[in-house]
C-alpha cells in the first residue's frame, strides 16, 4: 500500500478554522453593507409615505373647514356649493390616505433576512 504525504499540501485544522473565520467576517461585513443599503431604501419609501400622510391630513383639514363653512352658510348662504366643495375635498383626502397607506413598507429588511438565512445555510454546509 502506498503512503501519501498530506502534510505539505493539505491545510491544517487551525488554518481551516482561521480561513472560515476570515470568510465569516467578510460575510458579516457584506451583510451589514447590504442591510444599510436596504434601510436607506426603506427610509426613502417611509419618507414618501409620511409626505403622503401629510398631504392627506391637509385635505382632511380643508374638508373640515369646508363643512364648517357649509354650516355657516346654511344660515344664509349657498349650502349646496359649500357641501359640494366639502365632499370633493373629502374624496381627495380619502385618495391621499389610500396612497399613503399603500406606500408604507410592510416589513423591514426582507432581502437581508433572506440573504443571511442563505449564507448561514451555506456556512453550515461548509463547516459540517
Amino acid at each position: 500500500m502506498a503512503v501519501v504525504d498530506l502534510s505539505s499540501s493539505a491545510p491544517t485544522t487551525g488554518e481551516l478554522v482561521k480561513q472560515v473565520l476570515v470568510e465569516a467576517r467578510e460575510l458579516v461585513t457584506l451583510e451589514v453593507r447590504i442591510a444599510k443599503a436596504e434601510l436607506r431604501e426603506e427610509l426613502e419609501r417611509t419618507t414618501r409615505a409620511a409626505i403622503a400622510f401629510g398631504i392627506a391630513f391637509g385635505f382632511v383639514v380643508l374638508a373640515l373647514a369646508a363643512f364648517v363653512v357649509a354650516v355657516i352658510l346654511a344660515f344664509g348662504g349657498t349650502v349646496v356649493a359649500a357641501l359640494l366643495v366639502g365632499a370633493a375635498l373629502s374624496v381627495l383626502g380619502a385618495v391621499a390616505v389610500g396612497v399613503a397607506v399603500a406606500s408604507v413598507p410592510k416589513s423591514v429588511l426582507d432581502r437581508t433576512r433572506a440573504q443571511v438565512k442563505q449564507d448561514a445555510a451555506v456556512l453550515r454546509e461548509h463547516v459540517t
